[in-house]
This record gives C-alpha cells, structure tokens and sequence, in this order.
C-alpha cells in the first residue's frame, strides 16, 4: 500500500504518525513523508535573516524525516521517501498524493474550536474533501495532544453501498487486535411527523419496512465480519440526519475511528451524499478514515 504521511513535525503530526505506525497492514508499506514549509516572506530587513530561517528549517526537516525513518524501518523495508515543499499546503499535499498514485493520505487533525477549523483544520478538511484517495484524519485522543495507540474501539457506518462495502474491504487489510470492538452502524430514515398535517399508512409502512432492511444489512454484514473478528456487532439508529446520528454513536461509544466510504467529487455528491462525510469529518470527536477503496476496486 502507498500511504502519504504529510507532517509538519508538530505534536498532531506527531501523533497521526504514532497512529499510523501502530496500524497492522498485512503488506510492507510504501510510505512518503511530506513536509510543506511555507514561502520565505519578504522582508525591509533583507535576505540574510530569512535564509538563517530557510536553513533552520530545513534542518528541522531533516531531523524529524530521520526519526520517522526510523520509526517505520520495520514496516517500510524496500521503500521511504523523504519529500520537503514550499507553498500551499494543502495544495502540495493533494499533488503528491496524485502524482505518487497514493491509496491513502494520513494526517493529523485538531480539536473542534472555531480557531482550530480556521487554521490547521482547514487543512485536514481541504485534503479529506479533495483528495481521488483514500484519507486517515487523525485527532488526538485528549486535550494533552497524547501519543496515539492502535484503535481498539472502531465505528463502521454502512449503509450496504459499494462504498461503505469497499470501506469495509479496505479495512480488512489491516490486522486488528483481537480486543478490538467494531460497531457495524447503520442509519434508518425517519419522518418528520410534526412538520407535517397528517402522516398516510402507506408512509409509516415505508418506514417501518426501511428499517427492517436497514437492520437486516447491518445484521448480515457484521455476521460477516464476526467470522474473522470476533468483537463485531450491529446497532441501527432511527434519525433525519445520518452525519449527526454518526457522530453522536462515536461519542457514546467513545470510538478511538469510524470508518466510512465516500462515493465521489461530483457537484450532487457535494450537496447531498457528501454532506454526510463531510458532517463526519468536521464533528467526530475521534479519527475518521474516509474510505475512497471503491474507486480501485471499479477499475480492476
């Protein structure tokens, strides 16, 4: 698997790294380290003082790319590439991941103050949004910034879609712990009666029939899943809206991820389907690997 690690060498980067490197893949990685440096800014004072700042930070670079080497000596043992940009970064970001044909972008996220989304948050939410490949935002576990571990507690949303099937499949090429617990999750609609004058029998029959499917998608495919980790169960929540019904499970279950299939980057998935990946990424108190697997699986 090709993973891009884009790090800025800051206790979040840190600890999406961390995360990264406790996940189990079956197959030796092919990993990328990025690190976006801004521009030199031009100053009254001259050149002198931003290239003593250039070189800081290329040393800098330098240092942090050598500890994750040596981080991931174990898991990335024919192939690591060393990569230092100055720009954009998100932009930087999206063109390596593309021209590296990467399957999955890893990087960290910050909490959900207002600042936090205005600055390094919208960093994250521009890659995760844009991105033709899969992406792992990683928030920290608490306010300390604390090293990540493995997740033992994952929330899969599926709604029985290639995409969230796919998630699933991409999922699968990891070797979780045995104590992990999965949550097979899926969303039933639910009707607004009180915005409505009267509600037809044929409308409540709709209702009730879409969440005996919704049960029996969720039921069979953590069935599936139970066969090969054994800690999975299916739980169905009634709601208007799937993103917030997501988000409000990982956080009674307190989930260290949740794991969901994006379907795409049209302008109708922007508005509707991918309001929920969206809602998700923005709102979750934990990580969110948003899967895009379904696109390498349709062109095999």
């Amino acid at each position: 698997m090709k993973v891009l690690l884009a790090t800025d060498g800051s206790s979040l980067a840190k600890n999406a790294a961390e995360l990264l490197h406790h996940l189990k893949f079956q197959q030796p990685l092919k990993l990328s380290v990025l690190t976006v440096s801004l521009g030199p800014e031009l100053t009254i004072h001259g050149n002198l003082q931003n290239l003593t700042r250039e070189e800081e930070e290329k040393e800098f670079v330098a240092r942090h790319h050598a500890e994750l080497e040596a981080m991931f000596k174990d898991q990335c043992p024919d192939y690591f590439s060393k990569l230092h940009h100055t720009g954009n970064v998100a932009q930087s970001i999206l063109e390596v991941s593309r021209r590296i044909v990467a399957d999955l972008i890893v990087i960290g996220a910050v909490g959900h103050s207002l600042v936090s989304r205005m600055l390094l948050g919208s960093i994250s939410d521009r890659v995760a949004t844009h991105a033709k490949c899969s992406v792992l935002v990683v928030r920290p576990p608490d306010q300390d910034h604390r090293p990540h571990v493995c997740p033992k507690k994952i929330t899969i949303a599926y709604d029985g879609s290639i995409a969230s099937r796919e998630a699933i499949n991409e999922m699968m090429q990891l070797t979780w712990d045995p104590d992990c617990e999965f949550s097979v999750l899926s969303i039933a609609p639910s009707y607004d009666y009180l915005m409505s004058e009267g509600v037809a029998a044929g409308v409540l029959e709709d209702e009730a029939k879409a969440l005996e499917q919704t049960k029996g998608k969720a039921e069979y495919m953590a069935k599936q899943l139970a066969e090969k980790l054994p800690n999975t169960h299916p739980h169905v929540i009634r709601s208007q809206h799937e993103g917030e019904a997501i988000v409000r499970f990982t956080e009674h279950q307190q989930s260290d991820l949740v794991i969901l299939g994006d379907t795409g980057h049209s302008l109708l998935h922007d508005l509707f389907l991918g309001s929920t990946t969206k809602y998700v990424l923005r709102h979750a108190p934990c990580s969110v690997w948003i899967s895009r697997h379904h696109h390498t699986a349709e062109g095999e």
